[in-house]
Parts: C-alpha cells; sequence; structure tokens
C-alpha cells in the first residue's frame, strides 16, 4: 500500500463523508428531526468532536477496505459498487436497527437510508477516483 495515496485518499473520504453528513442530516433530514425534537440530545449538548471522530474512523477503515479490494475495472463502477455494498451493511442495517428501537416515523427512516447511502455511493466514487489509474 502506497502510505502516501492512503492518506490523501482518507483525507478526501473524510471530507466527502463529512459534507454529505451535513448535506443529509442538516439540510434534508432537519424538518423531519424537528418532529422527534424530544428524542434527540439537544443541541447545547451536541458535541461535533465526536462526530468528527466518527467520520474519521469510517474515512480510515473505508480507505482501507477498499484499497484492499481493488480490481481492474472501471473505477466509477467500482467506487459506487463499494459504496452500495457499505451502505447496504452500514446504513441500512443501522436505521432499520434504530427504527425497531426507536420511535421514530417510518418516512425518516427510508429518508435516511436512502439519502445516507446515495452519500457513501459518492464517498465511495471519492475514493475510487484517488485510486484510479
Amino acid at each position: 500500500m502506497k502510505w502516501g495515496k492512503y492518506v490523501l485518499a482518507v483525507a478526501i473520504v473524510f471530507v466527502v463523508y463529512s459534507a454529505v453528513g451535513y448535506v443529509v442530516h442538516e439540510q434534508l433530514l432537519k424538518q423531519d428531526y424537528q418532529g422527534i425534537a424530544s428524542i434527540l440530545r439537544p443541541v447545547e449538548q451536541f458535541n461535533i468532536w465526536l462526530v468528527m471522530l466518527s467520520n474519521l474512523l469510517f474515512a480510515l477503515a473505508f480507505t482501507f477496505i477498499f484499497v484492499k479490494g481493488i480490481e481492474q475495472k472501471p473505477w466509477l463502477g467500482q467506487g459506487v459498487r463499494f459504496g452500495l455494498a457499505v451502505a447496504l451493511l452500514t446504513v441500512a442495517a443501522e436505521n432499520l436497527i434504530d427504527y425497531a428501537v426507536h420511535p421514530i416515523p417510518q418516512s425518516l427512516m427510508w429518508k435516511s437510508i436512502i439519502y445516507e447511502s446515495l452519500g457513501v455511493m459518492i464517498t465511495g466514487v471519492a475514493a475510487a477516483a484517488t485510486y484510479r489509474a
């Protein structure tokens, strides 16, 4: 593994994943979250550093797994497929469990799955673009 390229890819994945998370949760789902504000942590207790740490851990693992599985196929399709696989493993599974355990609307669950999955696929494309030949 070329460490310089890996570090660059981790940084790119971190930025893309964080930006997508902001758009999904602070823009697209903001109104939906207002409807369940009583079960969410108050804004003044929100810890952005934990979110950033989570995003960094995601970027490190996401990039590592991507690098280990690179195939000699077109980079764009590879990035989309990898992002979709990771979205099924993380986003879909996590949101289904959240819906089963917490009193959130079904519409919020489906929006989260769709928006976050698209975001993880975009993140996969960003990783693949960094490693394209």
